[in-house]
């Protein structure tokens, strides 16, 4: 009954095969500190406040590549009248404005995005600082140039006293996607139209990052699959009401079962 009741819920199968590289950024502002009952023009709060809203309310150039491409071409074919017809129109300036407004996942997927996720300036309520930074979650798609980048977004900010630069850490490295021949992804596929024979499989690009760059950098064709949940389900990730589904996982620990035995059919 579970999977039967799921079978009915899912309308695709995404299988991931390349995704979105994390590239932090640190902005800093830096100014002269002093009395808070003074105001000063190179105050950094203000200076950072500024750089951050022109930043975070960017819209970088819209870009597919080969997995997005045959993405949105297949999602296409499923989506409601709404999202159909935005898919249709991408270069649209008005359709990308909708999709930002109200599809972020997809928006995201068509782009390199920037994200503001902490800010800190100051320490006392009547003391100017010296300077305030602020981070940004940069997901980058797996082509994109970041020194070029950056100085795009330093012509955006257009402030002497603004300075970007990348943040020091663990990065995963960009990689080709995963190939879409190998017997893996076959079975995979195939698994997925036994399970689920209404819905669609297609290639898909992750926003977020996995280990899977890491084995893709090394020639590993490795793919991404996650349990069945609705869009709703996949804005809450990182979010404190973060979840899935018991039913959802069954149907996921099924899946990669069969997807098991399908590959070691094919091998055999």
């Amino acid at each position: 009954m579970t999977k039967l009741l799921i079978s009915k819920f899912v309308n695709y199968v995404a299988i991931a095969t390349t995704e979105k590289v994390p590239r932090g950024l640190i902005v800093t502002a830096r100014g002269t500190s002093g009395h808070g009952s003074i105001p000063r023009p190179d105050n950094p709060i203000v200076h950072i406040s500024e750089a951050v809203a022109k930043l975070g309310t960017w819209q970088t150039p819209m870009r597919l590549n080969d997995t997005t491409r045959v993405y949105f071409q297949k999602l296409a074919q499923i989506a409601d009248p709404e999202l159909k017809s935005l898919l249709e129109n991408l270069n649209s300036s008005e359709t990308q404005t909708v999709m930002r407004q109200k599809y972020w996942t997809e928006y995201s997927k068509l782009r390199t995005s920037i994200v503001p996720t902490l800010i800190k300036g100051g320490f006392r309520t009547n003391v100017i600082p010296g300077d305030a930074q602020a981070t940004l979650d940069v997901r980058a798609l797996p082509d994109e140039n970041i020194p070029g980048l950056i100085e795009e977004m330093e012509k955006l900010v257009n402030d002497p006293a603004i300075e970007i630069k990348r943040t020091a850490g663990n990065e995963r490295p960009a990689s080709p996607p995963s190939r879409l021949d190998t017997a893996l992804y076959r079975a995979m596929e195939a698994t997925a139209k036994k399970m689920f024979p209404n819905a669609i499989t297609m290639p898909d690009m992750l926003t977020g990052a996995t280990d899977s760059s890491q084995l893709r950098a090394k020639g590993v064709q490795a793919y991404g699959i996650s349990t069945p949940k609705t869009d709703e389900d996949s804005r809450r990730m990182h979010g404190n009401d973060e979840r899935t589904s018991v039913a959802g996982l069954n149907t996921f620990t099924q899946y990669l079962h069969d997807v098991l035995i399908a590959v070691a059919e094919q091998n055999h």
